[in-house]
């Protein structure tokens, strides 16, 4: 081989080199800046990794509290149901307050024709917070009986053994929520679920006494889920006064 093919040869065998550099390079910064790589949980045998129950689960009826007769003019003259001191949606987020103040975090969801429990119950607390219709439980509460509860029992859903439902009945004068209480309580007794009955509110009490019985209620609750302490009557001696920052104060 001449002088001149040799060195053509040479240089060639340069510029592969050099291209092959400029590509190797790069890739080889990226594998030696990563760390070690963490070790993969085995896919099968080992206990399962526990997950933390969720806490509360409040569900409220979003409709006007109960009326012997509708009064439009009283109705035209409230800009929106959540003006009114007794609204179920101003009513679950009361408490979801007093549940946090009390160390218990908890979820808020409306409960309509939309509403399906897809998540196991996963022994969790439910609250239904709902205003009373001609004496007894408007239709959604039931709704829910029926066509949660009673899929969740034909499934043989674990979490219904520790699941315990609580309400709070709104209600026009304070003798009318024992009636439909005393109907979610048959209905809930039909599928075996636990119930405990809570406050009954009506147009009488203010926002304080409100509050007082709302807070009264979370601390039936303890931190874990679906196990309810010894009921404590909500009475105004027995409950703890709002917090500083509480809108009720």
């Amino acid at each position: 081989m001449s002088g001149t093919a040799r060195t053509n040869a040479f240089r060639w065998t340069l510029v592969a080199g050099f291209a092959l550099a400029i590509w190797l390079v790069p890739l080889l910064l990226v594998l030696l800046s990563r760390g070690p790589r963490r070790a993969q949980p085995p896919t099968s045998g080992g206990p399962p990794v526990p997950t933390q129950a969720p806490g509360p689960l409040i569900l409220y009826v979003a409709a006007w509290p109960t009326r012997q007769t509708v009064d439009f003019a009283e109705i035209q003259g409230v800009a929106a149901e959540t003006d009114n001191i007794l609204a179920p949606q101003g009513i679950a987020t009361d408490l979801a307050l007093a549940l946090r103040q009390a160390g218990i975090a908890s979820e808020t969801q409306r409960l309509d024709e939309r509403f399906a429990l897809a998540a196991p119950l996963a022994h969790r607390d439910i609250v239904l917070v709902y205003p009373l219709r001609h004496g007894a439980p408007p239709w959604p509460v039931m709704r829910f009986v029926d066509h949660a509860l009673e899929p969740a029992l034909a499934r043989q859903d674990p979490g219904l053994a520790g699941l315990t439902i609580h309400d709070v009945a709104i209600a026009e004068d304070a003798a009318a929520p024992a009636a439909a209480q005393a109907a979610l309580a048959a209905s809930l007794g039909y599928y075996h679920v636990a119930y405990q009955a809570g406050p009954a509110l009506d147009e009488s009490l203010t926002s304080i006494v409100i509050y007082k019985r709302l807070q009264a209620l979370a601390a039936t609750m303890q931190a874990q889920p679906g196990t309810a302490s010894a009921a404590r009557a909500p009475t105004a001696a027995g409950a703890a006064a709002p917090a500083a920052g509480s809108p009720h104060e």
